[in-house]
């Protein structure tokens, strides 16, 4: 997490260059604005563009990438299913099965690469317009943006929480209750590292979160439940649905 109060009135990308130079040998402008096409810079918690003027008050977060990184921000022909498409957003179908955006372990034929082979002019925009994303087993609606304006729009109703979003899962157990509220703070699982964990809201590890469910048919071995969330954590619902004793159905890698 870096402050930019030395850095009123630069850019974004030239900024982090400079302060970054010292601490990781040999990193050139042209990586870091490849970082932050990834999304792996954050101001003031939002994903911005490379130009940004900083006013000196910001707090900056950098997730360094590995040099397998420098090629995720390319072209693949990925094929989407367009829902919706305007001037200002397209709305895809996701599949399961497809990353949305480049990260480690998938560096390629994400949504994201799709979208860029589907439209060049989305390499303007940070993560190619995408401003949230879908679990790779996990099916649903995606919105993305197709201009700045956009963009800044839809991450304003993403922070704000004027947008909802409802998922259908599967799992196991019979629900007894037929709603809930489940809130616990999200974490890595320090046991393994490939999972989210749930602490307490005042345990201070991790952030706030709070999934309410809905019961909308029961199968006895298994309930289908709709979730609503008030943030959107990585793996919110699995992780969730677990501490509460019900996993998700089919679900390896919690249970």
């Amino acid at each position: 997490v870096i402050d930019a109060c030395e850095g009123q009135g630069q850019r974004l990308d030239q900024f982090l260059t400079r302060h970054l130079q010292a601490r990781l040998d040999g990193i050139s402008r042209t990586r870091i604005q490849r970082w932050i096409a990834l999304g792996a810079v954050r101001v003031d918690q939002q994903v911005r563009l490379p130009s940004l003027r900083l006013k000196g008050v910001e707090s900056i977060e950098v997730e360094p990438q590995p040099l397998e990184s420098d090629t995720a921000f390319a072209p693949d022909p990925v094929p989407l299913a367009i829902i919706h498409q305007d001037a200002d957003i397209t709305v895809i179908d996701k599949p399961a099965g497809l990353v949305t955006h480049p990260a480690p372990g998938n560096w390629r034929n994400t949504l994201m690469n799709g979208l860029l082979h589907a439209d060049p002019k989305a390499a303007r925009l940070p993560r190619a317009g995408i401003v949230h994303r879908l679990d790779r087993d996990t099916s649903g609606l995606l919105v993305v943006a197709k201009t700045p304006e956009a963009k800044t729009h839809l991450c304003a109703q993403f922070f704000h929480k004027t947008t909802r979003r409802r998922y259908n899962a599967l799992v196991w157990g019979n629900c007894q209750d037929d709603r809930g509220r489940i809130e616990g703070n999200i974490a890595r699982n320090p046991k393994d590292r490939l999972q989210m964990a749930v602490f307490p809201p005042d345990s201070g590890v991790g952030k706030p979160a709070v999934t309410h469910y809905t019961v909308m048919e029961r199968f006895g071995y298994v309930t289908l439940v709709e979730c609503v969330l008030e943030t959107g954590r990585t793996h919110q619902i699995r992780a969730h649905m677990k501490h509460i004793g019900h996993p998700l159905f089919a679900d390896e890698r919690y249970g």
